[in-house]
């Protein structure tokens, strides 16, 4: 007779590779998983079928995976599209006008298709 110790809790595999736990995202590089914090995560920067993940330690890695594919992981309250090669995470935004917005002096894009969007978000937060 065996013997149950009741469920087993693993954390959540993401479609990618990369495991999901508690408030962190595992990512793989090379034969190991780094731990990243989803509040450290400054953006996401799509490159085909690569996304570099920027992070608050000015540590930057890369996940082979659609932008759309790996925004799956991330809450839609805190991160947001804003261009169809990048995820912002709202939180970290210092500066923001009709054509970009600024995360620790990197300008990036704003696409006129989310432009409205982003700029209701940023209102109700």
């Amino acid at each position: 007779r065996s013997r149950s110790t009741g469920p087993q809790l693993e954390p959540a595999r993401s479609a990618n590779g990369n495991y999901i736990v508690d408030d962190s995202l595992f990512i793989k590089e090379g034969s190991s998983f780094y731990k990243v914090p989803f509040k450290d995560i400054l953006y996401l920067e799509s490159d085909h079928i690569y996304v570099k993940v920027a992070t608050a330690n000015d540590k930057t890695y890369i996940v082979r995976s659609s932008l759309q594919q790996f925004m799956q992981n991330f809450d839609p309250e805190k991160y947001f599209r804003v261009h169809r090669s990048y995820v912002v995470n709202l939180d970290c935004v210092e500066s923001i006008n009709s054509y970009h917005l600024t995360i620790r002096g990197k300008q990036i894009p704003i696409s006129r298709n989310f432009r409205d969007e982003l700029l209701a978000k940023l209102r109700t937060a």
